[in-house]
């Protein structure tokens, strides 16, 4: 039985959403259909939208998102820009790859999200109508920095599916930034699967800065086998609501993740961010750090999972975060979890919230410091742990300009 707090928007109503995934399928070609595709909505029409009560989505709360915000749920796609020198690479937007390299996709999509993750990456998969496709060849050093800026710009429902492929010994460096100037509001599905051949390294930014009518639901994950590598820096600045899903499997040997994140949520900013590092193989190494704040009344949670499979033997994961409330209504969740099943292993976590420290603001203001000046330099201090790690000057001094105004935000 459904949750009726939890179901208000109209996202929810089979009967609303039915017309209009069955419009767009009779929009689209029958002559080439992704062995996904067909998996993915089965999935949607058999799997139940899931409810408050699932230990997954118990801090995610849709009853005060605005059913006014997707205008009927009309499918509007986003639009995608893309930058760099791909040479040798794929990069290019998702229908296009349809298009152009249908095998290419039909080999990889949906290996590493199953279809049957839940009913939102189910509908995601099947029903995309937006995303982007990066594929780099065996034995490539893409030496170009690539971005894919997506910005949706209208009100409405989208599906997205993304797709990031190294294969062996490859290396490349990915900035993603996601954005909306769009005051009406949209409702955004979307998937992204990242698969890193034996050897392969990847460097990945993502950024998220939406507006308070934007709302979205992702599921990313990254699949890595043996002696690849990923470093992703991951910034949240702003969504009405959100419920983002970051898992990672180490697959093969000697494989290893770091990962730093920062979030930043304001007034009628409501984010649940749920990490997930699953260790599969022998010696594989995971490091995870996420530094947050809270303005306003804005709401966040973080729920961090470390799994270590009775084969991961030689494990070495580690996981922290630390959280700032900055005002008397803001809430912050902070739930990190192990869960081990093999000896020979090395695992930590921890996990902090708390307000800014009362020395350090009185002796920034006793040498004379306004007070709002003297908690910028001490929250631009807190995040520059994760920040400095960028190293495109120009986008990091975005980033802390960008911290500064949500700072600003009471």
């Amino acid at each position: 039985m459904k949750d009726q707090a939890f179901y208000t928007h109209p996202i929810f109503d089979d009967t609303m959403l039915n017309v209009v995934v069955g419009r767009e399928l009779e929009a689209r070609s029958t002559d080439q259909t992704l062995t996904h595709l067909g998996k993915a909505g089965k999935a949607a029409l058999a799997l139940e939208f899931p409810t408050a009560k699932s230990e997954a989505w118990r801090w995610t709360d849709f009853s005060s998102m605005d059913s006014k915000s997707t205008a009927g749920l009309a499918l509007k796609p986003a639009k995608f820009h893309f930058s760099g020198n791909a040479i040798k690479a794929i990069f290019m937007d998702f229908n296009q790859a349809m298009l152009e390299h249908f095998d290419l996709l039909n080999e990889y999509l949906g290996t590493i999200i199953p279809s049957d993750a839940d009913r939102f990456s189910a509908l995601a998969s099947a029903y995309a109508n937006q995303g982007f496709v990066l594929w780099v060849p065996k034995e490539t050093d893409v030496a170009d920095a690539l971005e894919v800026s997506i910005q949706a710009t209208s009100a409405g429902l989208h599906f997205g599916h993304s797709l990031v492929v190294l294969e062996a010994g490859s290396r490349c460096k990915l900035t993603i930034n996601r954005q909306t100037d769009s005051k009406n509001g949209s409702l955004a599905l979307e998937n992204l699967e990242i698969y890193l051949a034996p050897g392969s390294e990847l460097e990945l930014i993502e950024i998220i800065d939406q507006s308070v009518e934007t709302s979205t639901i992702t599921r990313e994950k990254a699949k890595l086998m043996e002696n690849s590598q990923v470093r992703w820096i991951y910034g949240h600045l702003g969504e009405g609501h959100a419920k983002h899903f970051i898992d990672i499997d180490l697959a093969g040997d000697r494989s290893e993740a770091k990962i730093r994140g920062f979030y930043f949520v304001g007034s009628r900013e409501v984010i649940d961010l749920d990490t997930q590092v699953n260790h599969l193989a022998a010696n594989t190494k995971s490091d995870l750090l996420f530094k947050g704040a809270a303005n306003g009344n804005g709401k966040v949670t973080w729920e961090g999972m470390i799994y270590v499979d009775p084969v991961a033997l030689g494990t070495d994961g580690y996981q922290a975060n630390r959280n700032l409330a900055l005002s008397a209504d803001a809430e912050i969740h902070s739930i990190p979890g192990l869960e081990i099943c093999a000896d020979d292993v090395k695992c930590s976590h921890g996990a902090t919230v708390g307000r800014i420290d009362a020395e350090e603001l009185f002796y920034l203001e006793s040498r004379g410091m306004p007070k709002g000046e003297a908690e910028k330099l001490i929250v631009n201090g807190f995040f520059a742990e994760v920040i400095d790690e960028i190293k495109d000057t120009k986008l990091h001094e975005q980033l802390s300009e960008r911290i500064n105004q949500k700072l600003s935000e009471r």
